[in-house]
């Protein structure tokens, strides 16, 4: 299994990227959906986990769900300023 804390490291930047990078509300979601949606990167490393040792699930599953967590707080701030500029496009 490759999700150590380097590789969930390296899955918080890009997330945090895309999400700075999306333009408009559409795009942000996209970007969510890549990351955390049913076939998105953490759905899939938190499958994942059945196939690391034993000994690993508990520490590496509550660093999975903390990354989780992380990613998901990031999106409604990053909303927010896509609806602001939208707003102050408008004016």
């Amino acid at each position: 299994m490759s999700d150590g804390p380097a590789d969930l490291d390296a899955l918080t930047a890009r997330a945090d990227e895309r999400f700075a990078g999306a333009k408009t509300e559409h795009e942000l979601r996209a970007e969510r959906a890549e990351v955390l949606g049913k076939k998105g990167e953490i759905s899939v490393a938190l499958r994942d986990l059945g196939k690391a040792p034993p000994e690993m699930r508990r520490t590496l599953g509550e660093r999975i769900n903390a990354v989780k967590a992380k990613i998901e707080g990031a999106f409604e701030p990053r909303l927010a300023a896509i609806h602001a500029n939208a707003r102050r496009a408008d004016l």
